[in-house]
Protein backbone atom coordinates (compact mmCIF):
# COMPACT_ATOMS: atom_id res chain seq x y z
CA UNK A 1 0.00 0.00 0.00
CA UNK A 2 1.86 3.09 -1.05
CA UNK A 3 1.23 6.35 0.85
CA UNK A 4 2.77 9.68 0.58
CA UNK A 5 6.19 10.17 2.76
CA UNK A 6 6.73 13.80 4.09
CA UNK A 7 8.33 15.21 7.43
CA UNK A 8 5.27 16.00 9.47
CA UNK A 9 5.56 12.43 11.82
CA UNK A 10 8.48 13.09 13.67
CA UNK A 11 6.24 12.47 16.75
CA UNK A 12 5.23 8.98 15.57
CA UNK A 13 9.29 7.60 15.27
CA UNK A 14 9.37 8.32 18.92
CA UNK A 15 5.91 6.48 19.99
CA UNK A 16 6.91 3.48 17.32
CA UNK A 17 10.17 2.50 18.25
CA UNK A 18 9.35 -0.61 19.25
CA UNK A 19 6.58 -1.59 16.44
CA UNK A 20 8.75 -1.08 13.32
CA UNK A 21 9.41 -3.62 11.69
CA UNK A 22 12.67 -5.79 12.57
CA UNK A 23 15.60 -5.77 10.72
CA UNK A 24 16.41 -8.86 8.46
CA UNK A 25 20.16 -8.58 7.94
CA UNK A 26 20.62 -11.88 9.39
CA UNK A 27 20.41 -15.14 6.68
CA UNK A 28 18.55 -18.00 8.16
CA UNK A 29 17.06 -21.46 7.05
CA UNK A 30 13.76 -20.93 6.36
CA UNK A 31 11.42 -22.02 9.38
CA UNK A 32 8.85 -24.96 8.96
CA UNK A 33 5.41 -23.25 9.45
CA UNK A 34 2.38 -24.59 10.31
CA UNK A 35 -0.01 -25.88 7.69
CA UNK A 36 -3.03 -23.43 8.66
CA UNK A 37 -0.64 -20.82 9.00
CA UNK A 38 0.52 -21.18 5.62
CA UNK A 39 -2.96 -21.11 4.51
CA UNK A 40 -4.14 -18.09 6.01
CA UNK A 41 -0.77 -16.70 5.11
CA UNK A 42 -1.58 -16.50 1.65
CA UNK A 43 -5.26 -15.46 2.36
CA UNK A 44 -3.20 -12.30 3.69
CA UNK A 45 -1.65 -11.54 0.62
CA UNK A 46 -4.70 -11.31 -1.21
CA UNK A 47 -6.48 -9.15 0.96
CA UNK A 48 -7.80 -5.95 -0.81
CA UNK A 49 -7.87 -3.37 1.79
CA UNK A 50 -9.43 0.04 0.90
CA UNK A 51 -9.67 1.75 4.64
CA UNK A 52 -8.24 0.51 7.61
CA UNK A 53 -8.71 0.98 11.46
CA UNK A 54 -5.86 0.67 13.84
CA UNK A 55 -4.22 0.89 17.37
CA UNK A 56 -0.50 0.28 19.01
CA UNK A 57 0.35 0.92 22.35
CA UNK A 58 3.47 -0.75 24.12
CA UNK A 59 3.89 -2.06 28.04
CA UNK A 60 7.09 -2.37 29.57
CA UNK A 61 7.74 -3.62 33.00
CA UNK A 62 11.07 -4.04 35.30
CA UNK A 63 12.19 -6.19 38.19
CA UNK A 64 10.83 -5.28 41.91
CA UNK A 65 12.77 -2.08 43.30
CA UNK A 66 13.06 -0.54 40.07
CA UNK A 67 9.63 1.24 40.25
CA UNK A 68 11.95 4.93 39.60
CA UNK A 69 13.17 3.69 36.40
CA UNK A 70 10.36 2.15 35.34
CA UNK A 71 8.23 5.70 35.49
CA UNK A 72 11.15 6.78 33.73
CA UNK A 73 10.74 4.47 31.25
CA UNK A 74 7.05 4.45 30.40
CA UNK A 75 7.60 8.44 30.13
CA UNK A 76 10.07 7.93 27.54
CA UNK A 77 9.15 5.32 25.64
CA UNK A 78 5.45 4.48 26.44
CA UNK A 79 2.48 5.85 24.74
CA UNK A 80 0.46 4.62 21.89
CA UNK A 81 -1.30 5.59 18.35
CA UNK A 82 -4.34 4.84 16.94
CA UNK A 83 -6.03 6.16 13.64
CA UNK A 84 -7.94 5.13 10.62
CA UNK A 85 -6.87 5.23 7.26
CA UNK A 86 -7.72 5.01 3.40
CA UNK A 87 -5.70 4.00 0.84
CA UNK A 88 -7.44 5.13 -2.58
CA UNK A 89 -6.94 8.83 -2.06
CA UNK A 90 -4.29 8.10 0.61
CA UNK A 91 -5.56 10.02 3.86
CA UNK A 92 -5.48 9.25 7.32
CA UNK A 93 -6.65 10.21 11.22
CA UNK A 94 -3.80 9.78 13.40
CA UNK A 95 -3.65 10.28 17.76
CA UNK A 96 -0.58 9.69 19.14
CA UNK A 97 -0.05 9.57 22.66
CA UNK A 98 3.27 11.18 23.77
CA UNK A 99 4.36 11.86 27.13
CA UNK A 100 0.50 11.42 28.22
CA UNK A 101 -0.75 14.11 25.83
CA UNK A 102 -2.68 13.26 22.71
CA UNK A 103 -0.94 15.09 19.00
CA UNK A 104 -3.60 14.53 16.48
CA UNK A 105 -3.27 14.43 12.82
CA UNK A 106 -4.89 14.63 9.50
CA UNK A 107 -2.88 13.52 6.16
CA UNK A 108 -4.36 14.44 2.90
CA UNK A 109 -2.42 13.41 0.10
CA UNK A 110 0.64 14.86 0.85
CA UNK A 111 -0.65 17.88 3.22
CA UNK A 112 -0.95 17.44 6.46
CA UNK A 113 -2.44 18.79 9.51
CA UNK A 114 -1.97 19.45 13.33
CA UNK A 115 -4.59 19.93 15.73
CA UNK A 116 -3.58 22.47 18.18
CA UNK A 117 -6.60 22.67 20.78
CA UNK A 118 -5.59 26.09 22.21
CA UNK A 119 -5.42 27.73 19.56
CA UNK A 120 -9.16 27.90 18.65
CA UNK A 121 -9.52 30.05 21.69
CA UNK A 122 -6.83 32.72 20.70
CA UNK A 123 -7.45 32.93 17.29
CA UNK A 124 -11.24 32.96 16.27
CA UNK A 125 -12.06 29.06 16.56
CA UNK A 126 -9.13 28.21 14.08
CA UNK A 127 -7.26 24.46 15.91
CA UNK A 128 -5.64 23.00 12.61
CA UNK A 129 -2.50 24.33 11.15
CA UNK A 130 -1.30 23.39 8.08
CA UNK A 131 2.37 21.78 7.93
CA UNK A 132 5.12 22.52 5.90
CA UNK A 133 7.65 20.79 4.63
CA UNK A 134 9.69 21.16 8.25
CA UNK A 135 6.65 19.14 9.26
CA UNK A 136 6.60 19.76 13.22
CA UNK A 137 9.87 20.45 13.44
CA UNK A 138 8.80 23.77 12.14
CA UNK A 139 6.70 24.24 15.57
CA UNK A 140 10.35 23.97 17.53
CA UNK A 141 11.22 26.99 19.28
CA UNK A 142 14.03 27.81 21.81
CA UNK A 143 13.93 31.41 23.43
CA UNK A 144 10.85 32.04 21.55
CA UNK A 145 13.39 31.79 18.12
CA UNK A 146 12.36 29.26 15.90
CA UNK A 147 15.26 26.90 15.10
CA UNK A 148 15.62 24.37 12.69
CA UNK A 149 15.28 20.45 13.04
CA UNK A 150 17.56 18.11 11.87
CA UNK A 151 16.48 15.77 8.83
CA UNK A 152 15.69 11.98 10.12
CA UNK A 153 14.57 9.41 8.54
CA UNK A 154 11.08 8.81 9.67
CA UNK A 155 8.68 6.81 9.38
CA UNK A 156 5.10 7.71 7.57
CA UNK A 157 1.90 8.79 9.48
CA UNK A 158 0.18 5.54 9.19
CA UNK A 159 -0.09 2.33 10.60
CA UNK A 160 2.87 1.35 12.55
CA UNK A 161 4.56 -1.08 9.82
CA UNK A 162 3.45 -4.51 11.02
CA UNK A 163 -0.17 -3.54 10.58
CA UNK A 164 1.05 -2.33 7.47
CA UNK A 165 -0.78 -3.97 3.88
CA UNK A 166 -0.12 -6.41 2.18
CA UNK A 167 2.01 -7.38 5.63
CA UNK A 168 5.15 -8.33 4.17
CA UNK A 169 6.89 -7.37 7.33
CA UNK A 170 4.67 -9.54 9.52
CA UNK A 171 5.24 -12.32 6.73
CA UNK A 172 9.13 -11.92 6.85
CA UNK A 173 9.02 -12.28 10.77
CA UNK A 174 7.28 -15.37 10.80
CA UNK A 175 9.61 -16.85 7.96
CA UNK A 176 13.06 -15.69 9.75
CA UNK A 177 11.73 -17.35 13.34
CA UNK A 178 13.63 -19.96 15.55
CA UNK A 179 10.19 -21.48 15.65
CA UNK A 180 6.42 -21.09 15.10
CA UNK A 181 3.78 -23.10 16.45
CA UNK A 182 0.23 -23.09 16.39
CA UNK A 183 -1.70 -22.15 19.70
CA UNK A 184 -5.24 -22.66 18.19
CA UNK A 185 -8.71 -21.30 17.76
CA UNK A 186 -10.32 -18.01 20.02
CA UNK A 187 -12.18 -15.01 19.14
CA UNK A 188 -11.29 -11.21 19.47
CA UNK A 189 -13.14 -8.42 19.84
CA UNK A 190 -16.55 -10.98 18.45
CA UNK A 191 -14.01 -12.29 15.63
CA UNK A 192 -13.00 -15.91 15.22
CA UNK A 193 -9.26 -16.45 15.00
CA UNK A 194 -6.35 -18.72 14.88
CA UNK A 195 -3.52 -17.46 16.64
CA UNK A 196 0.49 -18.83 16.70
CA UNK A 197 3.36 -17.93 18.72
CA UNK A 198 7.07 -17.79 16.79
CA UNK A 199 10.03 -17.32 18.44
CA UNK A 200 12.33 -14.68 17.19
CA UNK A 201 16.22 -14.67 16.49
CA UNK A 202 17.40 -12.23 18.64
CA UNK A 203 18.99 -9.95 15.56
CA UNK A 204 15.35 -9.83 14.58
CA UNK A 205 14.26 -7.09 16.39
CA UNK A 206 15.53 -3.31 16.53
CA UNK A 207 16.92 -2.36 20.44
CA UNK A 208 15.70 0.79 20.21
CA UNK A 209 14.36 0.49 23.86
CA UNK A 210 16.61 -1.49 25.19
CA UNK A 211 19.10 0.95 24.54
CA UNK A 212 17.49 3.69 26.00
CA UNK A 213 16.95 1.62 28.99
CA UNK A 214 20.71 0.88 29.04
CA UNK A 215 21.09 4.61 28.57
CA UNK A 216 19.04 4.93 31.82
CA UNK A 217 21.36 2.39 33.85
CA UNK A 218 19.48 -0.89 33.19
CA UNK A 219 21.60 -3.72 31.50
CA UNK A 220 20.96 -4.07 28.04
CA UNK A 221 22.45 -7.16 26.69
CA UNK A 222 20.84 -9.57 24.01
CA UNK A 223 17.43 -10.04 25.04
CA UNK A 224 17.09 -13.60 26.24
CA UNK A 225 13.79 -14.44 24.47
CA UNK A 226 11.95 -12.30 21.78
CA UNK A 227 8.26 -13.19 20.99
CA UNK A 228 5.74 -12.22 17.92
CA UNK A 229 2.50 -13.42 18.46
CA UNK A 230 -0.06 -13.15 15.98
CA UNK A 231 -4.51 -13.82 15.77
CA UNK A 232 -5.85 -14.41 11.72
CA UNK A 233 -9.06 -14.37 11.15
CA UNK A 234 -10.40 -16.91 8.59
CA UNK A 235 -9.62 -14.25 5.89
CA UNK A 236 -6.27 -13.77 6.69
CA UNK A 237 -6.51 -10.57 8.48
CA UNK A 238 -4.16 -9.73 11.73
CA UNK A 239 -6.47 -8.56 13.92
CA UNK A 240 -3.73 -8.75 16.80
CA UNK A 241 -0.07 -8.74 16.51
CA UNK A 242 2.15 -9.12 19.90
CA UNK A 243 6.21 -8.65 20.28
CA UNK A 244 7.42 -9.40 23.42
CA UNK A 245 11.52 -9.29 24.30
CA UNK A 246 12.31 -10.36 27.86
CA UNK A 247 16.09 -9.16 28.96
CA UNK A 248 16.95 -9.68 32.35
CA UNK A 249 13.43 -9.25 33.90
CA UNK A 250 12.61 -6.29 31.95
CA UNK A 251 10.07 -7.02 29.88
CA UNK A 252 8.66 -4.42 26.41
CA UNK A 253 5.26 -5.45 24.95
CA UNK A 254 4.03 -3.95 21.81
CA UNK A 255 0.54 -4.47 20.67
CA UNK A 256 -0.88 -3.79 17.23
CA UNK A 257 -4.18 -4.14 16.65
CA UNK A 258 -6.44 -3.62 13.30
CA UNK A 259 -10.16 -4.18 14.50
CA UNK A 260 -11.92 -3.30 11.21
CA UNK A 261 -10.89 -3.10 7.11
CA UNK A 262 -13.13 -1.76 4.60
CA UNK A 263 -15.59 0.44 5.73
CA UNK A 264 -16.90 3.30 4.22
CA UNK A 265 -14.68 6.04 5.67
CA UNK A 266 -13.70 9.57 3.99
CA UNK A 267 -10.88 11.89 5.19
CA UNK A 268 -11.00 15.33 3.94
CA UNK A 269 -8.77 18.35 4.86
CA UNK A 270 -9.99 20.51 8.21
CA UNK A 271 -12.09 23.15 6.39
CA UNK A 272 -10.09 26.59 5.55
CA UNK A 273 -12.26 28.69 8.11
CA UNK A 274 -10.56 26.58 10.95
CA UNK A 275 -7.38 25.84 9.19
CA UNK A 276 -3.86 28.51 9.37
CA UNK A 277 -0.35 28.14 8.14
CA UNK A 278 2.42 27.88 9.61
CA UNK A 279 3.16 31.67 9.28
CA UNK A 280 0.15 32.65 10.54
CA UNK A 281 0.87 30.79 13.64
CA UNK A 282 4.33 32.62 13.85
CA UNK A 283 2.74 36.36 13.32
CA UNK A 284 0.14 35.50 16.23
CA UNK A 285 2.96 34.31 18.59
CA UNK A 286 4.89 37.39 17.85
CA UNK A 287 1.70 39.46 18.75
CA UNK A 288 1.38 37.24 22.19
CA UNK A 289 5.08 37.83 23.04
CA UNK A 290 4.49 41.95 22.06
CA UNK A 291 1.50 42.04 23.96
CA UNK A 292 3.07 40.06 27.13
CA UNK A 293 6.10 42.48 27.10
CA UNK A 294 3.59 45.63 26.96
CA UNK A 295 1.90 44.34 30.39
CA UNK A 296 4.50 43.50 31.87
CA UNK A 297 6.40 46.76 31.44
CA UNK A 298 2.96 48.37 32.52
Amino acid sequence: MARPRNSTTFAALVVCAALVVPAWAVAQLPVSLPPNLQALEQKMGELKITSLRFSAKTSITVPHGEGKILGLLKLLLGGGISGEETTSPPAGNVVLSLFGHPLTFREVGSTTYFYLRALASKDHGRPWVKLGPGGLGELITVNGKHVKAPKIAEPKIGEPALAEPPFEGLRKALAGAREVRELGAGTIDGQPVTSFLATLEPEQLKREHLASAARLGLPAPPPSTATLEVSLTQDGLPVRTVITEHDQGTVISATVEIPAINFPLVIEPPPASQTITIRELRQLERQARKHNRHRVRR
